[in-house]
């Protein structure tokens, strides 16, 4: 008999067990009740806080059963139903409101959203919010929501697992997010979301919760591994080389212990004084691309797969900065938009000619 409109643990084989402030999930068909009763009644004495942060929850289940690498036909149609159930009735909540109707709908969402969870099982958001409720005391739903937006952003970029049916996910799922949340004029989903949280009178702005920058990066450490490899986006260099057609999982190098950030840059020295640049980029997604940069006191020369821009100029320390001068003075900023290198000396390197 659940006691709110959220967990959906009435309907999944999962409880958590708490080793400090780790926490961990215990999985057995024992667990698994036979029976389950609804009752919206028991919503009723809640805050508004405790409706919204339990139906956030139950959002965050549906949303990412449906994008997992787990997800079935059966668990994405129990995904569908509590999203839309929850979406078009959470932000009806209010601390008085004792419909009865909203609140079957909520209950009855975050029962479809457990039994999702409970074929698939959760991803990213839910692998980085635990350690928020246990250190910092974020309510859970709350805290499953900071994640949220930016992981549809991410994990709807690219996918090299089963990108066909990775692409079927991302459009059914936005579908029923734009039918779902009314009254937004965002087509993106990342944007969408945050409005739509927002909207609903939580905050999911790290610092305006209490965290330091510092305390919120330190978060990130503490991601529960079991839930973090359900997210359908993962590039780790030890994933790609076991996919590689040239690899596989008995290819010495992936078995070897990588460890690598995102994006790593490095800078080498040469004996004669030259400095290189080496970027090994195995995270933003992007076409395959080769490319050599070389800048020298006399000139500018970009390579990459088919184009070649070379740029020579006898007093280009000069020009440069007169071009730069004038440049600022016209953006205002540094930052330069195409447009804005017009008449500048430097348009031949820009465009390529």
């Amino acid at each position: 008999i659940p006691t709110t409109a959220g967990t959906g643990s009435e309907v999944t084989h999962f409880a958590v067990v708490y080793d400090g402030i780790e926490k961990y999930s215990v999985s057995s068909n024992l667990i698994l009740p036979t029976k389950v009763f609804l009752c919206p009644e028991l919503l009723l004495s809640q805050t508004k806080y405790q409706k919204i942060v339990s139906g956030l929850d139950a959002i965050c289940q549906a949303i990412e059963s449906y994008w997992s690498i787990n997800s079935t036909f059966e668990s994405r149609k129990f995904s569908s139903k509590a999203l839309e159930l929850i979406l078009p009735n959470i932000t009806k909540v209010t601390d008085e409101i004792d419909d009865i109707q909203i609140h079957k709908k909520l209950a009855l969402g975050a029962f479809y959203a457990g039994k999702a969870i409970n074929i698939s099982k959760t991803t990213a958001p839910h692998a980085l919010s635990y350690y928020l409720t246990k250190k910092f005391g974020i309510p859970h739903g709350h805290a499953v929501a900071i994640f949220l937006p930016s992981f549809i952003n991410y994990n709807f970029q690219f996918n090299s697992r089963t990108l066909s049916a990775y692409n079927f996910k991302k459009e059914s799922l936005e579908k029923i997010l734009l039918n779902n949340i009314k009254g937004s004029k965002n087509e993106r989903l990342d944007f969408l979301l945050y409005e739509f949280i927002t909207n609903l009178g939580i905050s999911i702005n790290p610092l305006q919760l209490g965290l330091t920058k510092d305390e919120f990066i330190s978060s990130l450490e503490h991601a529960n591994p079991e839930r973090m490899k359900n997210n359908p986006r993962d590039f780790k260099l030890k994933d790609y080389i076991e996919e590689h057609p040239r690899g596989g999982k008995d290819h010495p190098n992936a078995k070897l212990p990588w460890k690598q950030g995102d994006v790593i840059t490095s800078v080498i020295k040469t004996t004669n004084g030259e400095t290189i640049i080496v970027t090994h980029d195995c995270n933003l997604p992007r076409p395959y691309s080769l490319n050599f940069h070389v800048e020298g006191t006399d000139g500018l020369t970009d390579f990459d797969m088919g184009t070649k821009r070379i740029f020579v100029e006898e007093d280009i320390y000069d020009s440069f900065l007169n071009n730069f001068s004038q440049l600022v003075t016209i953006s205002g900023n540094n930052s330069l938009t195409f447009a804005e290198f017009k008449g500048s000396s430097l348009i031949p390197f820009v465009v390529g000619v």
